[in-house]
């Protein structure tokens, strides 16, 4: 293959543009899938998925702390929402455009380690990974986390160096305080990033030691997580119900799961990140923990920021299931590490050898093709005919819009038409039903008294609906009213069943009853199911 393991360009002629061709290139290319990402946001308009929903319903009741996640998403969302015009597209153009930033940060720290080129090739791997084509299209909490763990690496790189002093040093600081305190905000796997600095300049023998001593590094890594203050207050106020929704993800069911909890992990990272770069990456990340000592200080800083972590995750594996976008921040760095071990010559102490560079041109292409797969899937589904199938990715995000017309529909006919709405079922059904009603209105959640299963238990406010006629829909118990939601009302009559078939069979189905709240049971209860 020759000294490049990457496509030469400009074959027959030999010649290497300029370095800077190769940013202006990068650039070019981030704009082009930019605009490919919102032209498939504007022409595939998906229903939002549940945590979309959920999360914009968050920032309608802006708050400094929330049921599973800290505050920024709620923010985030309330600032799509009112930019976008709570549309579909108002919110999930910004995911596409924190994806494009997190790409330009990744590309820019890949710059500073390797050169032009390599950078070109890091950001075209980020950009072509399966998963980021996902993770760029819906607005949740992976699109704020990897703009800020992205931006957090370039300029923690830029804050270590020792040729940056005096106000540019301050200005980088400042920066990057800011970068991790609304990262912190973001996700909670944020909170390691620190951790992982620290980590990195120990590794580092005397020379890494003595950056420790500087007192600037501490007050920002240390003075970010004064942004998690509020918080933390707010939990205070709550029960610490945030850390104790966390907690329970850490919940394992033992080792004997292993294989199960293994497999099903592997097979989605190696659909997120393409087969081949996914082994390249975890092999490069983690056996470089094995040669710190050994490895380039540019190799070093990318193995503790993806090696560590992903170590850490597969070792998770040993005792519980884990989510597939756990893993998502890490990938950045060990792209990264992967372009620059491929685009250097000679030996560079990492555990692969230069052997199996020629595997990394066909895993680019191999995620590019698998990208482009991901776009043409909706229309593959269409014409396959299967949609709403169990073949079908998007099923979950078909029918909701058609689902809440019909439901306002019934609400015309209702005694009120403004009438408060109740949903007994799961979370989602409450978030995209109030998402999707003309009026957006606030639906409230009913779930067994005592629980705490979403943030709208924590909001409550069923005490605002003793005395009222209210309309419930029941999307779950069959369509029955639930025996411990009949206790709370006065009476109940069927108000009509609606059932919107999304393809296949598929069904969108609720129950609908006109009913009197009272509140605690006591009251007289009419009929009613």
């Amino acid at each position: 293959m020759g000294d490049d393991p990457f496509i030469k360009l400009e074959s027959g002629s030999g010649v290497q543009k300029h370095s800077a061709d190769w940013t202006l290139r990068f650039f070019v290319l981030l704009a082009a899938v930019f605009v490919v990402r919102a032209m498939f946001i504007v022409l595939v308009p998906f229903g939002l998925v549940g945590d979309e929903a959920y999360y914009w319903d968050w920032g309608r009741r802006l708050a400094w702390g929330y049921f599973s996640k800290p505050p920024l998403i709620a923010w985030l969302m309330a600032l799509a929402g009112w930019t976008g015009g709570d549309t579909a597209f108002g919110l999930r153009i910004w995911a596409a455009i924190l994806g494009s930033g997190s790409a330009a940060f990744a590309f820019l720290l890949a710059r500073r380690l390797y050169g032009d080129k390599t950078a070109f090739w890091a950001g075209l791997m980020l950009l072509a990974m399966p998963g980021a084509v996902l993770l760029n299209l819906f607005l949740t909490i992976d699109a704020p986390l990897l703009f800020f763990w992205c931006a957090a690496l370039y300029l923690t790189h830029l804050f270590l160096d020792s040729r940056i002093s005096g106000w540019r040093r301050a200005g980088v600081a400042l920066g990057l305080l800011l970068v991790l305190g609304l990262g912190h905000l973001s996700k909670q796997i944020m909170w390691a990033f620190p951790a992982l600095c620290i980590v990195y300049l120990l590794s580092g023998g005397a020379e890494g030691r003595s950056r420790l001593r500087s007192p600037l590094l501490w007050v920002t890594l240390l003075g970010s997580y004064l942004f998690l203050v509020p918080t933390l207050l707010w939990n205070a106020e709550n029960g610490w119900i945030t850390f104790k929704h966390t907690g329970h993800h850490f919940q394992g069911s033992g080792i004997a799961d292993f294989p199960k909890h293994f497999g099903e992990f592997a097979g989605m990272q190696l659909g997120a990140l393409s087969p081949i770069l996914c082994v390249l990456i975890y092999w490069l990340s983690i056996g470089g923990l094995l040669r710190l000592r050994r490895i380039c200080e540019a190799d070093r800083y990318l193995v503790i920021f993806s090696g560590i972590p992903l170590a850490f995750v597969l070792l998770m594996t040993l005792r519980q299931g884990m989510n597939g976008n756990w893993a998502a921040a890490f990938y950045p760095a060990g792209l990264i590490l992967l372009a620059g071990w491929a685009g250097r010559n000679g030996d560079c102490s990492l555990p692969l050898s230069h052997k199996v560079k020629a595997w990394v041109r066909p895993g680019v292409w191999l995620a590019v093709a698998m990208s482009i797969l991901v776009y043409a899937l909706p229309a593959i589904t269409h014409f396959a005919g299967l949609e709403g199938s169990k073949r079908d990715a998007f099923a979950r995000m078909r029918g909701w819009e058609d689902f809440a017309a019909e439901v306002h529909k019934l609400r015309q006919d209702m005694p009120r038409k403004d009438a408060p709405i109740l949903v007994s079922g799961h979370r989602y059904n409450v978030s995209q039903l109030a998402f999707y009603l003309p009026d957006q209105p606030r639906v409230y959640h009913w779930v067994k008294p005592g629980n705490i299963d979403s943030q709208y238990q924590i909001w409550g406010g069923l005490e605002e609906l003793r005395g009222r006629e209210i309309l419930i829909l029941s999307v779950d118990n069959e369509g029955r009213l639930p025996a411990e939601l009949r206790e709370h009302l006065a009476w109940s009559r069927p108000a009509g069943i609606i059932s919107h078939d999304v393809g296949n069979g598929r069904l969108l189905k609720a129950s609908l009853y006109w009913a009197s709240y009272i509140g605690e049971p006591g009251g007289v209860r009419g009929a009613g199911r």
